[in-house]
């Protein structure tokens, strides 16, 4: 499992760090970034429950080899690109179909967990695999520096990343299956529709992380062409975020166990407002790297407090699923926002200059993520203490 993990993570960072700002290299738009960010999101998350029902019927390694074989194969793809559009055409294959590792990987957790010490359990695997890519982030950003060009840069994260997804992808055959086959199952959309903690909590996430999303195609613009940041100061930063986000998930899951998880989607939710915050008055790329210690923090142990609190819900027959369901709604919010977030930018952007259109965006943006962090606390609690 570790080893799988760390595979995954390390292909993920790779591939994810540098796709954003691979794309600006290949001169796209405000407009077509943020069709990128948000046909990755809806991608990535449409097609999330088939998956998760197919695996709480048929088990987990199968398909988490199908999805790491899918990421390898595209991402290796990437190496030959030299169009945005073409870019965003196999990003869409590529997070409709290799959107099945997220829930069967969290299902995975599940099964390997009880619910006293899941939020523990689940910040220790997670943070080996965060701690592994922290390394590999930064050796990658250093390589790179050695090459002149500035998409041949990119060749050497994506290489990274298909040899990485190949390790996830024979090693998580080895993983042992602890779910229960069972013919008597609860009907998927009865226990949904009547589990009102888990109801409250789709709203509540979906519509937090639909105002998460409206900054996120525009910090690859501030990165690449406000900072001008270079490939080992992008890893810096990425690897501050990487390493913060383990400390968190490692030693934050402790704490989601022992004050539950109402209390810690808010406390570790709220601060993601300090990442907008900083990228908008960013005039030195170390404030990046101050946006990535909060980001981090928030990040690693908020994403233990989620996971745990969908895994509390489910059925033991549907945990794959309910994870998918939340990630349905969450990839509908994040579309339907970084699509109009991109679409006020192109427009600002012809009126007032990118640099204007940033920092009046991303302020804008600071302000709703600190109001609706406290929706967080209309949830109920999962954890008796």
């Amino acid at each position: 499992m570790y080893i799988t993990v760390a595979g995954y993570t390390i292909g993920l960072y790779s591939l994810t760090t540098y796709l954003d700002y691979f794309a600006v290299a290949l001169g796209t738009t405000p407009f077509l970034q943020s069709i990128l960010v948000s046909v990755r999101n809806l991608g990535g998350n449409l097609l999330q429950l088939l998956w998760g029902v197919l695996s709480d019927r048929r088990g987990r390694r199968k398909f988490l080899l199908y999805g790491f074989l899918v990421y390898a194969v595209t991402t290796a793809s990437f190496l030959w690109i030299s169009s945005p559009v073409t870019l965003i055409a196999i990003v869409v294959v590529q997070s409709l179909l290799g959107s099945m590792i997220i829930p069967v990987w969290n299902a995975l957790l599940g099964d390997y967990s009880i619910r006293k010490t899941r939020g523990s359990f689940i910040g220790e695997v997670t943070a080996v695999g965060t701690i592994a890519a922290v390394f590999a982030i930064l050796i990658v950003g250093y390589t790179s520096g050695f090459i002149e060009d500035e998409l041949r840069q990119y060749l050497v994260p994506f290489t990274v990343a298909v040899f990485c997804f190949l390790m996830a992808a024979a090693s998580s055959q080895r993983i042992e299956e602890r779910m229960k086959l069972t013919t008597q199952r609860a009907a998927l959309k009865e226990t949904v529709l009547n589990d009102k903690k888990f109801k409250t909590f789709l709203w509540v996430n979906g519509a937090y992380r639909g105002v998460m999303a409206l900054a996120w195609p525009l910090f690859a613009f501030v990165t690449v062409r406000v900072i001008d940041a270079t490939k080992f100061q992008m890893s810096i930063i990425w690897a501050v975020h990487m390493f913060v986000s383990a400390l968190s998930q490692k030693y934050g899951g402790r704490l989601v166990d022992r004050i539950g998880r109402r209390k810690s989607l808010f406390l570790f939710n709220f601060p993601f407002f300090m990442v907008t915050l900083l990228y908008a008055s960013a005039d030195h790329w170390l404030y990046l790297v101050g946006a990535s210690l909060f980001g981090g923090f928030a990040a690693g142990a908020g994403t233990v407090a989620m996971n745990s609190y969908i895994l509390d819900c489910a059925h033991e027959e549907n945990r794959a699923s309910y994870t998918a369901i939340n990630n349905l709604v969450f990839g509908v919010t994040s579309f339907c926002s970084s699509l109009t977030s991109g679409i006020v930018a192109e427009y600002l952007t012809g009126v007032m200059g990118l640099v204007s259109t940033l920092h009046v965006m991303l302020y804008a943006i600071t302000i709703l993520r600190i109001g609706v962090s406290f929706l967080y606390l209309r949830v109920e609690e999962t954890v008796t203490q």
